[in-house]
């Protein structure tokens, strides 16, 4: 996971008004999180919602959710990229994802 932040990070443009977030406060803290953070099988299905346009990173399709997801993994992709994708012409289509998901799943409890 730590090697994931780093490589997501190492595109961030470093400036004075933008320091490198692997370098600052929360992205230290956000590190030792993630080195120690231990996976456990999650015995339901997880739903991904995934950004459309690669960001240059080589990820497996459902990002690794498939390892821990003993229901498996339902993938959702969302226009924009992982940095653009709650911009205005992008999270309306996110939403709408979102709430058809919710609706689905708020069904199939009220089933008995």
């Amino acid at each position: 996971m730590r090697q994931l932040y780093r490589a997501v990070t190492s595109g961030a443009q470093t400036t004075v008004a933008n320091p490198d977030p692997a370098r600052s406060r929360v992205g230290m803290m956000l590190i030792r999180a993630q080195d120690n953070y231990q996976p456990r099988i999650y015995p339901g299905r997880i739903i991904l919602f995934r950004a459309a346009v690669p960001d240059g990173i080589q990820l497996a399709e459902d990002r690794g959710w498939s390892e821990i997801a003993e229901g498996g993994v339902e993938i959702h992709e969302t226009p924009g990229g992982h940095q653009t994708v709650f911009e205005p012409q992008n999270v309306s289509t996110l939403a709408r994802k979102l709430e058809a998901c919710l609706r689905a799943a708020l069904s199939r409890q009220a089933k008995p």
